[in-house]
């Protein structure tokens, strides 16, 4: 009895669990807010369903139960045979997509999972499905709204850029490779790869604006800058950008587009090129399923719950439902447990938080069971949030691309009719908004244009860009030149960027006119005219270089300005060239080779100047042969003379010394001898004879003044004491001389005490202070005189300066006097050099300088 009634109390509780666990499935079951069903595994015949399901199909329950899906039209038998046979396969399927119908005949989008559960001893298989007909949704407005940016992006003429502020990742469209030249495999895709090629001068302005604009709050920026790829043609693009803030304001995003208005360029026609665009992958999630007692504290998690949460079943019963929500989360979204405790439960959306301390967007559906417990379907709609958000910033690219776009923009049926402008095609035509709504394509025609170029619809039909310039007749009846770029969206319709080229023409034909005008001008020049970049490129020259050079058009255009000289020549010119661009002009005479290796002298002036926008050298050259012919013969004619003044001076000093010789010795003696008679007859005369005495001592003092008269002269002619004891000595007796003769008194300084010089060197300087001291007596008026004398360097250095009234040394020159010019020429016959320094009402120097050795 003890058995039967322990084993009756086993079954009892094992039926009582069983009944327990049966029940709390009952409960999860119908409270599911997903789509739950049962199904008879023999004859996949509907053996219960849930009231979501009842809500969802349409079907009341009576309609459903003994049914299959496809008897119910739910599903079509391919659908349902492939889960059946998953199920025979793998015995489970999770989370697999499949399309169904409503009763009302509504198609939507399930994701649906089936395992075999155990039922009052029976075997069925339990499926839940949850609706994603919105993310389906979703997901293809991205794919159409991207698909408008792509074609948009790839239609229009101007560069597209898309900067991501988070992570400095910078897009653009294929037309910024095509426009400047890149290839994408070498340019990095972030914000110094853009701003490494804007102008030095016009970096930090823009830099500087783009960041006001971004932490401003402004919405939009715009600014012209230079755009350096190619030193030699910097472009200038017009560029603006629209920034994109997030709901507390907080900057994330930055869309714009670069225009090049280079007006000597074409628009390069747009290449077609693959583009990456960020799409957002909507993850596949199953629900979660927690159930916590009156406390909070779990006591049973699903496996979905455990992958949503990052915890392990095990963790997750040692935590409460607080702590998977921050606690900043709940002062802003409390749990609403009055709205748990209604028949239909609560519903909310937040974040959980997760194990990695990550947040997740979840949806949570939320009620209380019988016993005071709730429970709580919790599902990630992460994906949901990131694809509403991605098609909001999808929408605002798009829009913002076509309010910024300079362009005209048309958008025109299979018809041709208008269906969208946007604001510069108004402006453009000259019409509203409403007005373009209701005209066509051909009501812009112009007749002779069709005529030379029919409109280009095969290319389109072939998804091909076309690029035409047309003329286009506005609503004030004025014709338009416009660019016209087309393309074919995928829905048939065409778009077209037109673009406004009238003021592009007419600069081109100026720049024509005013080209052909200068050609004229210096092609006229008899002198060689050339235009040189800063970057050492010929740009222009005239006819009259290429006859001088008697090199070709071609071979010139190829060439490099150093390319005409020799190398002794190059460096100096390169300093030239330099400082043109410095000191804005310079000259230089260098020696030119022609290609026919003849090689002439010639004259360059330079000046500085801008054209097309860069720094460049404009000068002529000169043919200089005849001048430096001239100014040779000239300098050896010179050196001639000069050669001939120091000879007729050595022969006037060799005649002097001659003279004196003849004067000292013949007369100086007859003078002597004819004293010495006259004085023996003075002597023996008596003295009664007084006027023979009388005339005896006439005689004798005559001839005493004769020698002195005699001494004077030899001393002019050739002063013994300059031959007996130097030129020092000599300078010395000078001074006193001129002090004596004159009373002006004479400062001679020197750290010289005994000099040894060549006789033509001491000579000269011996005549240039006797001539000095004769200009000073004749006309300085002077009360001080000041001479020196110095060796420095292998050098003798001589000055003489007074105090007197001076003169005008430039007026000087112009005048012919023979004194200083016979100084001077002494001096550069010994390869000397002679200064003279004179101011009115200051007095003169004479500063000369000479070799020590001739």
């Amino acid at each position: 009895m003890g058995w039967f009634s322990y084993r009756y109390y086993r079954t009892k509780k094992a039926e009582d669990i069983l009944r327990e666990s049966e029940e709390t499935f009952s409960k999860i079951f119908y409270l599911n807010p997903s789509v739950c069903a049962i199904n008879d595994l023999k004859d996949d015949k509907f053996v219960n369903v849930n009231e979501a399901f009842i809500n969802y199909f349409g079907f009341s329950k009576e309609e459903v139960i003994g049914k299959t899906s496809v008897e119910l039209g739910i599903m079509i038998p391919d659908i349902r045979n492939n889960i059946l046979n998953q199920m025979d396969e793998h015995g489970i399927i999770h989370n697999i997509e499949a399309s169904v119908k409503t009763r009302s005949g509504e198609s939507k989008d399930v994701l649906l999972s089936t395992s075999n559960i155990y039922l009052h001893k029976k075997e069925y298989a339990y499926t839940v499905s949850n609706d994603i007909t919105e993310r389906k949704k979703a997901e293809e407005a991205i794919k159409k709204s991207n698909e408008r940016f792509e074609l948009f992006a790839k239609a229009t003429n101007d560069v597209i850029w898309d900067w991501n502020l988070l992570t400095d990742e910078l897009w653009w469209n294929e037309n910024y490779y095509s426009l400047f030249g890149f290839k994408d495999i070498l340019i990095p895709n972030n914000i110094n790869s853009w701003s490494s090629y804007i102008h030095p001068d016009d970096k930090k302005r823009i830099m500087d604006g783009i960041h006001h604009a971004i932490e401003s709050g402004e919405k939009y920026w715009d600014d012209e800058y230079r755009f350096v790829k190619d030193e030699e043609s910097p472009m200038f693009i017009y560029d603006r950008g629209f920034v994109l803030r997030d709901e507390t304001g907080k900057p994330y995003r930055m869309i714009g587009s670069m225009l090049d208005f280079t007006e000597r360029k074409k628009a390069e026609e747009a290449k077609k090129a693959s583009e990456e665009q960020y799409r957002t992958l909507v993850e596949q999630a199953s629900d979660g399923i927690f159930i916590a007692d009156s406390t909070g504290k779990f006591v049973i998690v699903n496996t979905s719950g455990c992958k949503l949460s990052g915890y392990t079943a095990e963790e997750l019963t040692g935590l409460t439902i607080y702590n998977l929500v921050s606690p900043e989360s709940l002062v802003s979204n409390p749990f609403k447990f009055e709205e748990m405790h209604q028949p239909q439960g609560g519903r909310s959306e937040r974040k959980l938080l997760c194990k990695d301390g990550t947040e997740m967007d979840v949806e949570i559906s939320a009620k209380f069971l019988s016993d005071n417990r709730f429970i709580a379907f919790v599902r990630d709609i992460s994906e949901r949030i990131k694809a509403e958000e991605a098609i909001k910033v999808s929408e605002e690219k798009y829009r913002s691309l076509v309010e910024q776009a300079s362009d005209a923009i048309f958008i025109a049926d299979t018809s041709g009719r208008f269906v969208t402008v946007n604001t510069s095609a108004c402006k453009l035509s000259q019409y509203t908004e409403e007005e373009l709504l209701q005209m066509t394509i051909y009501d812009f025609i112009v007749e002779e244009d069709v005529a030379r170029q029919g409109f280009r619809f095969e290319e389109l039909k072939q998804g091909k860009t076309t690029l035409t310039e047309r003329g286009m007749r506005g609503n004030n009846g004025k014709l338009v030149n416009v660019e016209i770029t087309s393309k074919l969206l995928s829905d048939g319709r065409l778009l077209a960027f037109v673009r406004d080229i009238s003021e592009r023409i007419k600069a081109q034909n100026e720049i024509i006119k005013e080209k052909n005008l200068s050609d004229s001008i210096i092609n006229s020049l008899p002198a060689s005219f050339f235009m040189i970049s800063i970057y050492g490129k010929i740009l222009r020259w005239n006819r009259h270089l290429e006859m001088a050079s008697k090199y070709s058009a071609e071979e010139i255009s190829a060439m490099k300005p150093l390319d005409f000289f020799g190398e002794a020549d190059k460096e100096i010119l390169s300093q030239k060239m330099a400082n043109i661009f410095l000191a804005g002009e310079d000259s230089v005479e260098a020696t030119v080779s022609l290609k026919t290796g003849e090689k002439l002298p010639y004259y360059f002036k330079g000046i500085a100047i801008e054209y097309d926008g860069e720094p460049c050298i404009m000068g002529v050259g000169i043919d200089i042969s005849e001048r430096v012919k001239a100014q040779e013969e000239i300098k050896q004619t010179s050196e001639k003379l000069r050669q001939l003044t120091a000879h007729l001076q050595r022969v006037r000093e060799d005649e002097r010394k001659r003279i004196g010789r003849e004067i000292h010795d013949e007369l100086g003696q007859q003078l002597t001898a004819i004293k010495m008679d006259v004085a023996w007859i003075d002597k023996k005369t008596p003295d009664e004879t007084t006027v023979i005495k009388n005339k005896l001592k006439n005689i004798i003092t005559l001839l005493d003044g004769s020698n002195q008269s005699i001494r004077r002269i030899l001393s002019e002619l050739r002063p013994g004491i300059l031959d007996d004891n130097g030129l020092l000595e000599a300078l010395e007796w000078l001074n006193r001389q001129f002090t004596t003769q004159t009373g002006v008194a004479v400062e001679f300084e020197t750290t010289e005490t005994e000099l040894k010089l060549p006789e033509p060197v001491a000579t000269c300087i011996y005549r240039i202070y006797q001539e000095a001291f004769t200009n000073i007596t004749r006309y300085a008026h002077a009360s001080k005189v000041a001479t020196s004398l110095d060796i420095i360097n292998d050098e003798i250095l001589v000055t003489i300066e007074d105090d007197g009234k001076g003169f005008d040394a430039v007026a000087a020159q112009s005048k012919i006097s023979f004194g200083i010019l016979g100084m001077k020429e002494r001096i550069l016959s010994l390869n000397g050099t002679f200064q003279l320094i004179s101011v009115i009402g200051k007095g003169t120097k004479i500063a000369i300088a000479l070799p020590l050795t001739v």
